[in-house]
């Protein structure tokens, strides 16, 4: 996961310490309990997806990205 470097790239191209493209970024994805990708925020429950959220708006992220895989019904 490369989000908190992702933050600190965009930081420092904001204030004129690096050189580099406007980044766009979510930060951390929200998936389910057992996350599909490294770095994501397990959330089960709609609580631990608004704490999450809260969470990832406080480190910066410009929206939010949610990954989950559909459970197959039988």
């Amino acid at each position: 996961d490369l989000s908190d470097q992702v933050f600190s790239w965009r930081n420092e191209i904001r204030s004129g310490k690096r050189i580099g493209p406007r980044i766009v970024t979510p930060g951390r994805k929200l998936d389910v309990a057992e996350p599909s990708w490294p770095g994501s925020i397990a959330v089960t429950t709609p609580e631990e997806a608004r704490n999450a959220v809260v969470q990832m708006k406080e480190k910066g992220a410009d929206f939010i990205k949610v990954y989950f895989a559909q459970v197959q019904q039988q």
